[in-house]
C-alpha cells in the first residue's frame, strides 16, 4: 500500500505484463513519466482481469491510467475498476487506460476517480483507443486544458460498443459526453444528463462541443 515511482513502465502491482494478472488490488500512490498505471505500467500483450485501482496515478508524460498505463500487442483489460483521481501532464490520460490497441471490456471509473490532463486524448475509461472499448463507463469527473476529451474516450480511431457516462466533462476543443473526438465507430452509446459538457473556444472561435461526440471526422 505504500507509495510506488519510478520513470518508465511503473505500476502498484507490475511495470510490464506480458502474463496474466489476476484478482489483484492496489491502495497506494503511483507516479512516473511515461507508461504509468494503478495497477499495470504497460499491459504488452498480457491479461488483466478482475483488478481494481484506489491510489492516486500521476505521470509526466504519455500514457497513464487508473488500472493500466497502456495496452498493446493483443492485451485484454476485463472486467477492473478506479476510483483513484488520475492525473497526467502530457496525452493520453484514462480513468482505465490511458490508451488501448486492443481490448477493455466491461469496465468502470468511479465517481472518486476524478481524471484529468494538460495534452490531448483524456477520458473517463481511456484517453486514446485503437481497439475496442465494449460494455465500460465513467462516473467521475473529466478535465483538460486541451483538445479530444470524452466520458469514455478521448479520441477513438477504433470501435466503442455499449458504453456511456454519467460524470461532467470539461475541455478547450473537441469534447464529447462519451467521445471527444472520433474517427471510427461509435455503436450504442449514450450519456446520462446529469453532468455537464462544455468546451472553451479556440483561435478559429469553435470548440466542437456534443452530447456523444465532440467532433465526428469520418466516423460512424
Amino acid at each position: 500500500t505504500g507509495p510506488v515511482s519510478g520513470y518508465y513502465y511503473v505500476g502498484g502491482v507490475c511495470g510490464d505484463n506480458g502474463g496474466i494478472i489476476t484478482g489483484c488490488n492496489n491502495k497506494g500512490s503511483v507516479s512516473g513519466d511515461y507508461y504509468v498505471g494503478g495497477v499495470c505500467g504497460d499491459n504488452n500483450g498480457g491479461t488483466i482481469t478482475s483488478c481494481h485501482n484506489t491510489g492516486e496515478v500521476s505521470g509526466n508524460d504519455d500514457y497513464v491510467g487508473g488500472v493500466c498505463g497502456d495496452n498493446e500487442n493483443g492485451g485484454t483489460i476485463t472486467s477492473c475498476h478506479n476510483t483513484g483521481q488520475v492525473h497526467g501532464y502530457k496525452n493520453c490520460v484514462g480513468g482505465v487506460g490511458g490508451g488501448t490497441y486492443n481490448t477493455i471490456t466491461s469496465c468502470y471509473n468511479d465517481n472518486t476517480g476524478a481524471v484529468s490532463g494538460n495534452g490531448g486524448s483524456v477520458g473517463g475509461v481511456c484517453g486514446s483507443n485503437s481497439g475496442t472499448i465494449t460494455s465500460c463507463y465513467n462516473t467521475g469527473t473529466v478535465s483538460c486544458n486541451f483538445d479530444s476529451v470524452g466520458g469514455v474516450c478521448g479520441s477513438n480511431g477504433g470501435k466503442i460498443t455499449g458504453c456511456y457516462n454519467t460524470g461532467s466533462v470539461s475541455g478547450h476543443n473537441q469534447v464529447g459526453g462519451v467521445c471527444g473526438y472520433n474517427s471510427s465507430t461509435i455503436t450504442g452509446c449514450y450519456n446520462y444528463n446529469t453532468g455537464a459538457v462544455s468546451g472553451s473556444k479556440d483561435v478559429s472561435g469553435s470548440s466542437y462541443v456534443g452530447g456523444v461526440c465532440g467532433y465526428n471526422e469520418g466516423g460512424t
